[in-house]
């Protein structure tokens, strides 16, 4: 019978299984913060001269770009000016 009286031993497995967990987390940590910051950064990016786009000018955007239809524009539109003048 051979014996691996030179291996790592289970504290040595139970250590490698935990630095593989922390060293993912950390990857993941990482990118999470790095997509958050950086798609936040896209969904608030500032017009031309500099100013931050109205509630209108979104909407306006996103109609453009086909991301909803001509009745669901109108309806958020009309939601919109109700919910400014009030």
């Amino acid at each position: 019978m051979m014996y691996d009286n030179g291996g790592v031993g289970v504290l040595g497995w139970v250590l490698m299984v935990t630095c593989i967990f922390v060293f993912w987390g950390v990857v993941i940590g990482v990118g999470v913060v790095w997509y958050r910051r950086h798609a936040g950064a896209a969904r608030t990016r500032p017009t031309a001269d500099g100013t931050q786009p109205s509630p209108e000018q979104i909407l306006a955007g996103r109609y453009a770009r086909g991301e909803m239809d001509e009745a669901e524009y109108s309806t958020q539109i009309a939601v919109l000016r109700r919910a400014v003048r009030s």
